[in-house]
């Protein structure tokens, strides 16, 4: 008999061929009682925070001026054609001292239009500011920029170019 909820996170996400559609691979997780919340609602918040108890509000109003974020990536700073998985990383800072990550989401762009549709996600071994991404077009984007953009949850998103480059 099970005594806890059963948890999965979210391991890989692979865009298909079809625009709008991805194969999500899950992942089971463990139950941390000291990380996972069930709200007045009955959703279940998963790795929500880092302390016992309710998750805190985030007071919108507080300033954000001295909280900035920087994408960097393993190796050379270009992505290939078909190529292997890149380790991309986001870090945030306030002022010059590194802080915990704000939580967001990723996002790729060809001048400003959508190209997730081109780029395959994993998040197998790496931390939660990393991702791995993976080129999916053809030679005619040789030589273009593909823009990463980090989105958090509140404050400025954070852009880093790659260009595309030959396998």
């Amino acid at each position: 008999m099970q005594t806890e909820p059963r948890v999965w996170k979210v391991s890989k996400i692979n865009r298909l061929a079809a625009p709008g559609v991805a194969l999500i691979t899950l992942a089971q997780d463990k139950f941390n009682p000291n990380a996972d919340y069930m709200d007045d609602e009955g959703v279940w918040w998963c790795d929500y925070y880092d302390q016992l108890g309710a998750p805190t509000v985030i007071n919108d109003t507080e300033p954000i001026d001295n909280i900035y974020g920087v994408i960097t990536c393993a190796g050379t700073q270009t992505i290939k054609v078909r190529g292997s998985y890149k380790k991309l990383k986001i870090t945030y800072f306030n002022k010059e001292q590194e802080i915990e990550t704000l939580k967001g989401s990723w996002h790729f762009y060809f001048n400003n239009v959508d190209a997730s549709d081109l780029v395959a996600i994993s998040t197998n071994g790496v931390a939660d500011n990393e991702i791995k991404i993976k080129f999916l077009g053809e030679g005619e984007y040789i030589g273009k920029e593909l823009t990463v953009r980090y989105t958090p949850l509140i404050g400025d998103s954070v852009d880093f170019q790659l260009p595309i480059v030959s396998l």
